[in-house]
This record gives structure tokens, sequence and C-alpha cells, in this order.
């Protein structure tokens, strides 16, 4: 930014021509009235604690979904946003699994995972749990493929990715539906993956049978307080 002398703006250099293509860079500055103060401030301050790192609009019959060198040093916790991903088959059950570079992390009794679930055609509750399994099961165990009222949404928390000495795992509430849309799914879950020495890099989403015909995934870095 030019300056007339330290500490004062040059005014009739702020012209507003260029216009700026990207998200501005963290050490960027905005000018702010601080109480009838121009003050000068850097970006980093007025963004928002949810940071894009990765997303994927899924077309086709998409098998598995995978994303990877999305999580590293730069945060300690990420969100996975799901939004209305539609399988191709009725009756599915989605299942998520970490990556170390290019490898999915798969082999037999690596994983534990547990839900909770409520659906709204009965009052009855409907709970998994197993500390054997080579993914994590998330959601209802049958999800259905109606596009317009079936689709997956909610959020996957991710902690401590990179951790050495913890396992890597997630959190989950999602909502899903059966085929013909009629009855919706509410589940809550945990899983992780029971090699603490492993520092993940990424992970990738299946189906049971088939793969997701659309749907979007974004995937944002959290930013500490």
């Amino acid at each position: 930014m030019a300056l007339s002398k330290v500490g004062l703006v040059d005014v009739v250099a702020i012209t507003g021509e260029t216009a700026l293509a990207a998200v501005p860079a963290s050490t960027d500055e905005l000018l702010i009235n601080d109480g009838g103060t121009i003050k000068r401030i850097d970006f980093t301050h007025v963004q928002s604690h949810l940071v894009p790192i990765s997303s994927v609009a899924l077309t086709g019959n998409t098998n598995p979904v995978r994303f990877d060198s999305v999580f590293d040093s730069t945060y300690n916790k990420y969100q996975l946003i799901l939004t209305d991903l539609c399988p191709q088959s009725d009756g599915v059950s989605v299942r998520f699994r970490f990556r170390d570079g290019s490898s999915t992390l798969e082999a037999s009794n690596t994983y534990e995972h547990c839900s909770f679930g409520i659906q709204s055609d009965e009052d009855d509750t409907t709970t998994l749990s197993t500390n054997n399994d080579d993914n994590i099961q998330i959601g209802h165990k049958a999800v259905g493929h109606s596009g317009a009222t079936s689709g997956i949404s909610g959020i996957i928390f991710v902690n401590d990715p990179q951790s050495t000495s913890n396992y890597a795992n997630i959190h989950y509430d999602l909502k899903t539906a059966d085929g013909d849309g009629f009855n919706l799914f509410k589940t809550s879950g945990a899983g992780a993956y029971k090699q603490a020495t492993t520092a993940v890099e990424g992970f990738e989403l299946t189906c049971s049978s088939n793969g997701f015909t659309s749907g979007r995934i974004d995937v944002f870095g959290v930013k500490n307080a």
C-alpha cells in the first residue's frame, strides 16, 4: 500500500481499479474505521474459522471418493461437509477409511466404530458397534438412492489426524433415508483407526455396492480460536 509518509495512507493511490480474483493472502491488509481512526488489519483476523481445503461434486458412478493430502500440520482438526450424497443402489452402507499418502488403510481388525440412530417411522432406536473392522461405517446401515429425498447430508469431524500418539478418529452427525425417502434416519457415531503411530493424510468414502451418482463433499480446516 502506498504511503505518503510514515503512518499515513496515500488516498490518491486507492483507486479500486484492480480486481483481486482470489481469496486474499492472510497477510494482505484491509482498511477499517476504528472509532473515526483509519487503521490497517491483516486479512487473517477477519477470516472464518473454517478454511476451505478441497471439494468435489460427484457425478456418474464414483466409488471410492478419495481425498489425498488434505490433512497436515497446519490444522489439528477438520470438518467434512456432506451434501446430498446419493448412492446408485438401494440399501447400501457407506464406509469411511483413512489414507496414508496414496494408500488406503484397510487392513482387517484395524478400525473400531459405534453409532446410535433413530428413524421417523418408529419409536425404536438402533445401535451398531464393533471393535474389529476394516472400515468405519457411517450413517444408517441401509441408505437409499432416491436423489430427491435420500441424500446423505451432515458433518464428519476429524480430530488431530497428524497425531502419532493418538488414534486417528472421527465423530459424525448425519441424515439419511430409505429408498423411497419416506423414512428418515438420523445417526450419530464415532470411529477410530487403531494404529496410534500413523499420521494420516487423507480419507476415502465407499459404498458397499456401486458408487455415488451425485452430491458434494467439502473439506475444511478448522482454525483454533
